[in-house]
């Protein structure tokens, strides 16, 4: 009998800690311990959407140790219409927009497109991106993502994979491996792990809050630079590849498609960063030769003589030469804010073996590039693009989806360029950009050692404007006040332009998406104006107030049966309105025309 006690005690003596720890699970969840950070939640604007959580950094740190990191904001339907095809974005920075934000982003301009393209069409952008972010988190979002019911995901990723949350050589890692980092991901719901970070942070004698006013990139440098022969540098090609890998494996479970960019950095105008402080750069490129004398502490440094390699045959014309050095130079560059040639071809070696589509921003980029090198012409700084950048970014994606057939067959002829009047910057956003860019260059990686911030003085309405967001006023107030001021100014392009971007941020605002497209109708932008007055109507179906609009939209666009069609059913809702028989005079009158010049 002792013999078969012995393994039933075994088994007993190993569940009983798992079960002691499950109950202590259930207690602690019971009595409200800790917290869950879902990445949507129910939004406060309105009833049937979600929106992104803005406490969501709060998952991967104890409390009071987050950055001040957020997704923009943006509402979306809590429940996937029947109707629609859902697209999901997910990367850094870049795919989110910075310096503009969701209005100059990868998800605003190819929605832009969308909405000329598909204008009766109803195709969502929902963006993930958020700085800092890289592989592990876009895994960590995964299953929330798949949640969505997505139809197609696009990733841009890489170029915080070495300093960015939870990267190997971070000061926002949490683990010294992967395996560990993965494992943390798992954890990090638990409420006793939730506990046991709380109590290392209580008795830690570190345990302070984050008053660190240093830039973020400064921050999560922490000093170490990761050469291209080390093993951490092996260590996060390693990791981006499996990561990588398992993103792509997991959609391809979840049978839903993904396209997948390659990334793009400058090269042409950016010392690298780790040779920042070696020299004067400033005096060394005004007197650079191909028989200047370099000094010793850039010939001591492969980064910053392949740099200056470069730059000399970019003064011999040998554009060939330059691109290899200047890549070189990028590659080279041990404080790795920007990904290294090597990522490239892991992506495309990754979009190959898991079928998912690749697009090749960084070949689109060197097109319109002097000599195939990307610089300051397309990108802010180091990685972000300007506004024509990002153009470029969503027409990578954009290509790629229309040769997709995922959509069906376009109405308008492909764009090389988005017209001005579609990109969703104002001079307001623009402005303040600029402001973000010049502060965030006057800073570590950028400088050593910091200069101070750029005094802001207000010169006019719009500097007042921006002066509000810089002191926290909330978005929708300073857009409604920006329309204001464009309308007294009778400028209405850009009050057309600036009321799209407000009802884009308010999709249930129906009465505003009806005056947008009625101003764009004004300035004969048809198709977006198609795009406002279509979707008013259908947030607000049988009223007249709808109808009309979009029954004069089509007779312009002369589409004259679906113009009356929609004029029977004004008629049928009002048959006393005297203004709906005239028009339908005058829509009749134009089809009998019509048809008399086509027997003709």
């Amino acid at each position: 009998m002792m013999h078969y006690k012995r393994p039933l005690s075994y088994f007993i003596a190993l569940l009983l800690p798992i079960l002691i720890l499950g109950l202590a699970e259930l207690g602690l969840r019971a009595t409200g311990y800790g917290n869950s950070y879902p990445l949507f939640i129910p939004s406060q604007h309105s009833s049937g959407y979600i929106e992104p959580n803005q406490q969501l950094i709060q998952r991967y740190f104890a409390p009071g140790k987050a950055p001040k990191l957020s997704m923009d904001t943006q509402l979306v339907l809590a429940t996937k219409p029947a109707d629609s095809f859902r697209i999901v974005v997910q990367g850094g920075s870049t795919a989110a927009g910075f310096p503009y934000g969701r209005w100059g982003s990868l998800q605003a301009l190819l929605q832009q497109r969308f909405k000329r393209s598909y204008p009766e069409k109803n195709i969502e952008v929902i963006n993930t991106a958020m700085a800092a972010i890289n592989s592990y988190s876009l895994l960590d979002f995964q299953a929330e993502i798949v949640a969505l019911q997505p139809d197609l995901v696009l990733v841009y990723t890489g170029h915080n994979e070495f300093l960015g949350l939870l990267g190997a050589g971070s000061a926002l890692s949490v683990a010294s491996s992967r395996g560990g980092t993965l494992l943390y991901l798992k954890l990090r719901n638990l409420r006793l792990f939730q506990l046991m970070q709380s109590l290392l942070q209580t008795f830690s004698p570190t345990a302070t809050a984050d008053t660190d006013q240093r830039s973020l990139m400064a921050k999560i440098a922490q000093g170490a630079d990761i050469a291209s022969e080390s093993p951490l540098y092996q260590e996060t090609l390693k990791q981006f590849q499996q990561n990588l890998a398992l993103l792509l494996q997991g959609y391809q479970q979840a049978q839903i498609p993904v396209m997948l960019s390659t990334l793009v950095s400058n090269e042409r105008d950016l010392v690298p960063f780790s040779a920042i402080g070696i020299t004067d750069w400033q005096a060394l490129t005004q007197q650079l030769s191909t028989s200047a004398t370099l000094p010793s502490a850039v010939l001591q440094h492969k980064a910053a003589y392949a740099f200056v390699q470069g730059l000399q045959a970019l003064q011999q014309d040998d554009a060939v030469a330059a691109l290899a050095w200047l890549k070189q130079a990028r590659d080279d560059d041990s404080l790795r804010f920007r990904a290294p040639s090597a990522f490239n071809s892991i992506i495309r070696s990754a979009a190959h073996t898991y079928h998912a589509t690749l697009v090749d921003t960084e070949q689109l980029f060197r097109q319109h590039s002097t000599n195939g090198i990307v610089g300051n012409s397309l990108l802010l700084e180091h990685v972000h693009p300007t506004a024509q950048g990002y153009s470029l970014l969503a027409e990578a994606f954009y290509q790629a989806i229309r040769q997709s057939n995922m959509l069906g067959g376009a109405i308008s002829a492909n764009h090389a360029a988005i017209p001005e009047v579609d990109i969703p910057l104002t001079e307001l956003d623009q402005r303040y950009a600029a402001l973000k860019i010049t502060n965030l260059m006057r800073q570590y990686p950028f400088r050593q050692p910091d200069l101070p911030p750029v005094p802001f003085e207000a010169r006019d309405a719009l500097d007042k404007l921006v002066q509000q967001r810089l002191a926290g006023v909330d978005w929708l107030s300073t857009q409604q006040a920006l329309i204001e001021h464009y309308l007294r100014q009778q400028d209405i392009v850009n009050a057309s332009k600036a009321m799209a971007m407000l009802a884009d941020a308010l999709p249930f605002d129906a009465l505003l998406w009806r005056d947008t497209g009625m101003y764009y109708m004004q300035l004969q932008q048809l198709q977006l104006a198609n795009y406002y007055l279509h979707h008013a109507l259908q947030l607000a179906p049988g009223n007249v107030r709808f109808l009309l609009p979009l029954a004069q939209l089509y007779f312009m666009q002369q589409r004259l049966d679906d113009s009356l069609l929609l004029l029977q059913q004004a008629k049928k809702l009002a048959p006393t309105d005297p203004r709906i028989q005239r028009f339908t005079d005058k829509v009749t009158q134009a089809k009998v025309a019509t048809l008399s010049t086509h027997k003709k």
